[in-house]
């Protein structure tokens, strides 16, 4: 049964927000969880209208007009079909301004042995608290305004993606980063599919991709490799899985190829390098980079001995010059790692 746009016009739905005052104490409710639940809102009928609606779209029976269907990524595998599929439906306009209000309607569907239950809770809240952020808005925010959970949420995916290079500027709580990362990964209907052009971006939202997610990304590009590249204060299973990709996809590198803007680029995940990958480097590149790579931060004993090694080489610095206070700091904190004995300590 194909359920139209007209059928749905008379369907017993609240039409006045007025109608339905909401008190303080509900107010606050949403304010604190971000959601309002008004039981026996809309009735029975109305919701089996729904439903079939629902399916209609996701079996692709009736054109969706302005609604996106997002599949479910991890489902892709399992030979489900239809609305088993979908993850969610959204329109690209989620909030109806009425009379000063706005009425934002969620509908959430939850999938169990094929049977569906569509849940529609309808929130009737003051225009400051529900309107949605659009990518021009976030982007007028103060210098020392941080977007918050409850904003990201209300903000479409694709005004997050477009606004990408902002939201990741400065460090973020992990919850939000989490999110970000998590709409990212829905958005392109997976993280295989997101595009370099974003990963380049991701900046702050980094912290949030777990070691798990890089086996589905590709990091060839020495734009990318920068972004993660950076001191995000990532763990050691984050660093070891990005260094794994690195050695898999850099444009087909070993270490003895790389040069002065691979390594800066790679930074901090050399780090997770092993100390015989840090010693096939060649010193003379090594040396250029020198100053940026003197700034490591929590690199292992074993990888600076290997930079160590590399720093004493006749075509790196070599003893002598290393004996220099100039030269001591440009090889920044190798210099702990330089062999005792032969070099005198800078003054």
């Amino acid at each position: 049964m194909n359920t139209s746009y007209a059928a749905m016009a008379s369907w017993n739905v609240p039409q006045d927000a007025e109608s339905y005052p909401l008190s303080e104490s509900q107010l606050q409710f949403y304010r604190d969880n971000g959601y309002l639940v008004l039981r026996g809102l809309i009735d029975a009928p109305t919701l089996a209208h729904c439903k079939e609606r629902f399916i209609d779209i996701c079996s692709g029976r009736v054109d969706p007009g302005m609604i996106t269907v997002m599949k479910e990524f991890s489902l892709k595998d399992s030979g489900k079909t239809g609305e088993e599929l979908i993850y969610k439906t959204f329109s690209e306009t989620q909030t109806i301004r009425h009379k000063g209000w706005f009425s934002l309607v969620l509908a959430d569907v939850l999938t169990m042995k094929k049977h569906f239950l569509i849940h529609f809770t309808i929130l009737i809240l003051n225009f400051v608290s529900t309107n949605a952020l659009f990518c021009e808005e976030i982007l007028e925010f103060p210098d020392d305004r941080a977007i918050t959970l409850q904003e990201l949420q209300t903000t479409q995916p694709k005004d997050i993606v477009e606004c990408l290079a902002h939201l990741g500027k400065e460090q973020l709580p992990m919850a939000e980063a989490t999110y970000i990362w998590k709409t990212l990964v829905q958005y392109y209907e997976g993280a295989s599919n997101i595009p370099e052009k974003v990963l380049m971006l991701l900046h702050w939202v980094t912290p949030a991709i777990q070691p798990e997610d890089y086996a589905n990304l590709t990091l060839s590009s020495i734009d990318v490799v920068q972004n993660f590249g950076l001191n995000y204060n990532l763990n050691q299973a984050q660093l070891s899985a990005i260094a794994e990709r690195v050695r898999e996809d850099f444009a087909g590198k070993n270490p003895e190829d790389y040069t002065y803007y691979d390594l800066t680029a790679l930074r901090q995940i050399l780090c997770a390098f092993n100390r015989s990958e840090i010693e096939r480097i060649r010193p003379s590149v090594y040396r250029e980079a020198a100053i940026v790579l003197g700034k490591l931060d929590q690199c292992s004993t074993d990888v600076m001995q290997g930079f160590a090694t590399l720093a004493v080489q006749p075509k790196a610095f070599g003893v002598p010059a290393l004996s220099t206070d100039s030269t001591i700091e440009a090889v920044g904190v190798v210099a702990n790692y330089l062999p005792k004995g032969e070099l005198r300590d800078p003054e």
